[in-house]
């Protein structure tokens, strides 16, 4: 896949695969959990204001890319220092102008707003962060911190700026006065609260600006000839204050948000403002301006400008065209044309040689970084820089894992924790859904937010459009008992229905509708839960593939998941109160889990796939596992707090030897720091389904499971008669019938032939029962 002028395998080249050093073992040693520890644990749930933590490592090793909303550098003692600062990954550092990033402590669960370095001392740094969660109070979710290291370590320096329940300051601009070091200009984006701020003693503490200066603070620049003459650029235009922020004056141009704002520094009197028109250009210190509408497309957006000191040249950074320069101080501008596509959607550049050889490097909307050496051919540049937007997540059944990546398409790798890039999906796409359908190859689907659903024959690594809806795809399902057959939810127009692997469609209209999630039951795929936006928000439900539906709840879904080791339960996150529902009898009524612990935004729901525990997503709280079908939760969050999240899935590991203890992984996405993986959690595999009621007829416990030689099966209750039993494979193949006369039956893992069955995994169902039982035969 070509992307903005890179070859289809920059981002290889660019080091975004690496070697896991930790094996599998090593951690589930490191993690592993006493099985004792833990049934107490959940013993003890039902009656705790909290649930117990679980002590889980979340470790991340990207997808690499993102959204970068500042780049910031200097010389400090016998290195060169880079900082970017990026939307929900915190604060990332260089020292080999930004060919390898370094994640920053403290900050890694923020959204950094703006960052600048002291011009006195380029160890001194200041940024603005910001948490989007609501269940944060509003007096923490946005401050000011500062740095003494060359950003890496942080501390807060927020006294005196407005942040409390009658409102508060989101930091918006900082700039440090070229004069006095600590004389510091704060910009914010106000809400109720004042709107600029300025400190005297270095950011440890901070008074508002006087009255005059009105607008959303999105720029701060100081001039380098005299520290108390500031301007700001704001929603409403260019404020100047000649005395050190303590008047203001409007001087420019109402028509559109001014986003970039530059003295230069060799002209102190020659002022840039960039907006949506293009740039304009003062002679006079923002007294007055002229418009100077860029080549080739008079609206293109101007979001930053840079400088460099050794030519003296100056660059603007746009949303659709690239980099422009100027030699002149702006009174002229060019675009910088390469060979590739340019670069898109840049929001801040800086000045970077690499190998003696002069360059730029551009920070982008969501697709990290990149390096120039002419401002025209972009190499990727953000090995290290785990702060992508991931939209979704699978562990296919050989264990690669697959990620939806905002702007890049999708990447694969094992454990989640080292990634390539996937060929063939266009630019800019992200996956929003995937699923698997087993087979030799096995067929994976993925729907995209451009509304074009695509398939990989080679387990992700490549993608081969087959079909185009008229909206994104939030939702693909296969029905494992019918070949061939798919689900298609598409946002704002209809569900979708293949009976030939997804060649043709056939549309069920629901106007205006927005589909949020599918889930189809495993072992009858023509049973079909359906989460949907029409006027308010809702669950269908279909028992033959989707030709008629009914309404079996209204509240607040989000995404959906059914137990694929027991069909009887369905889960769904979301609720008017943002909690976890649940169905006991296969999605036909529901019921919010009074247990799921309160707070925050439940996004997503997971259940694993051979024991069927089951995993929530809380933003802004963290994440949890239940293994009781959700009667009671761990706190499984670890560090993973104050995120938003997007998706999880979840596959126990088989254990190396046959016994009562598997392993976990675990892989959640997140919104602007990468995707995250928990492996090696040891935990007690339950010995057949856990005993959670026994409506639909007998249950089965299976044991050993999984089994090699054979599986004893026996009903969960005692009955009297023989116990009649089908066996079925993945692909819904009848293989075996079984009975016994004494309330148990042993399978031995040969077909009803006689022949030995292939390794993997078997539904077993009692004969009048309805919840069946998932066995895994081993090699």
């Amino acid at each position: 896949m070509t992307r903005l002028g890179t070859s289809p395998s920059a981002h290889s080249r660019s080091g975004v695969s690496r070697t896991r050093g930790t094996g599998l073992s090593g951690r589930a040693a490191a993690l592993g959990i006493l099985v004792l520890a833990l049934l107490v644990a959940c013993a003890t749930l039902a009656t705790a204001q909290e649930p117990p933590p679980l002590p889980i490592a979340w470790e991340t090793g990207g997808p690499p890319g993102g959204t970068l909303t500042g780049l910031t550098h200097g010389v400090i003692p016998d290195r060169y220092m880079l900082v970017a600062a990026t939307q929900g990954g915190g604060i990332f550092t260089s020292d080999d102008q930004g060919a390898s990033w370094t994640r920053s402590a403290g900050l890694t669960s923020y959204f950094i707003t703006c960052i600048t370095t002291s011009p006195h001392d380029a160890r001194v740094l200041y940024a603005g962060v910001e948490a989007r969660e609501d269940y944060i109070p509003i007096e923490l979710r946005s401050k000011l911190v500062k740095s003494v290291d060359g950003g890496l370590t942080w501390f807060e320096s927020s006294a005196g700026i407005k942040n409390d329940a009658e409102g508060r300051s989101i930091p918006g601009a900082i700039a440090v006065s070229t004069t006095d070091p600590t004389v510091v200009y704060l910009g914010c984006s106000a809400i109720f609260a004042p709107r600029f701020y300025k400190s005297t003693d270095g950011g440890a503490t901070w008074t508002p600006s006087a009255a005059g200066h009105d607008g959303y603070s999105y720029a701060v620049c100081v001039s380098p000839a005299d520290g108390d003459f500031v301007l700001s650029a704001s929603d409403l235009g260019v404020f100047r204050s000649l005395d050190g922020a303590a008047s203001w004056s409007f001087v420019g141009f109402s028509s559109s948000a001014v986003g970039a704002l530059a003295i230069l520094p060799a002209a102190p009197d020659v002022v840039l403002a960039g907006d949506a028109s293009g740039i304009r250009r003062s002679t006079d210190g923002g007294l007055t301006w002229n418009p100077f509408p860029l080549p080739g497309s008079p609206t293109d957006r101007v979001n930053c400008f840079a400088f460099d000191p050794g030519t003296g040249n100056a660059y603007a950074g746009t949303d659709t065209q690239g980099v422009f320069v100027s030699g002149d101080a702006g009174a002229s501008w060019s675009r910088i044309v390469g060979t590739g596509e340019p670069l898109r959607e840049i929001t801040c550049l800086a000045p970077v040689s690499r190998a003696m050889v002069a360059g730029l490097l551009a920070g982008t909307r969501v697709l990290g970084a990149y390096w120039s050496d002419d401002g025209g051919d972009w190499a990727w540049s953000s090995e290290g820089l785990w702060a992508s937007h991931s939209r979704a997540i699978r562990i296919l059944d050989n264990g690669r894992v697959l990620a939806g990546v905002l702007g890049l398409g999708v990447a694969y790798g094992p454990e989640g924790l080292s990634w390539t890039f996937a060929t063939g999906m266009g630019p800019r796409e992200a996956a929003l859904d995937f699923c698997e359908v087993p087979g030799d190859p096995p067929w994976v689907y993925a729907g995209s937010d451009s509304g074009v659903l695509y398939r990989s024959v080679d387990q992700g690594a490549s993608w081969t459009a087959i079909a185009s809806f008229p909206g994104p795809i939030t939702g693909i399902e296969a029905d494992l008992q019918t070949p061939g057959r798919l689900y298609c939810a598409v946002w704002g127009d209809s569900f979708y229905v293949s009976e030939d692997g997804g060649a043709t469609w056939a549309g069920h209209a629901f106007p205006n509708v927005g589909f949020v999630s599918v889930a189809a039951n495993p072992l009858d795929g023509a049973r079909v839960v359906l989460a949907l936006h029409r006027n308010g928000w809702g669950l269908l439900r279909s028992v033959d593939a989707g030709q008629n539906w009914s309404v079996v709840s209204d509240h607040l879904p989000t995404n959906l998941a059914w137990d694929p080791s027991d069909t009887s339960y369905a889960y769904c996150a979301g609720g008017l109160d943002w909690g976890m529902w649940r169905s006991a009898d296969g999605g036909a009524t529901w019921a919010l889990l009074a247990s799921y612990p309160g707070g925050g935004g439940s996004s997503h729901v997971a259940v694993g796939r051979e024991y069927g525990y089951v995993w929530g997503l809380k933003n802004g709280r963290g994440v949890y596992l239940s293994r009781t079908h959700g009667d009671a939760w761990l706190d499984a969050s670890g560090d993973l707090v104050n995120r938003t999240f997007y998706a999880l899935d979840s596959r126990e590991v088989l254990p190396s030897a046959l016994g009562a203890a598997g392993n976990i992984m675990a892989v959640l996405t997140t919104d602007g720091a990468g995707v995250w993986s928990a492996l090696g959690i040891t935990v007690a595999v339950p010995y057949g389904p856990p005993p959670i009621g026994s409506a639909g007829g007998p249950r089965l416990v299976a044991w050993p499971n999984p089994f090699r030689s054979g599986v004893e099966l026996r009903a969960s209750e005692p009955r009297a008669g023989p116990l009649d039993v089908r066996v079925w494979d993945i692909s819904g193949r009848l293989v075996r019938r079984l009975s016994g006369n004494t309330g148990s039956v042993r399978w031995d893992g040969l077909d009803a032939a006689g022949r030995p069955v292939p390794p993997g995994l078997y539904f077993v169902r009692p004969v009048g029962g309805t919840m069946s039982t998932r066995v895994v035969h081993l090699d």
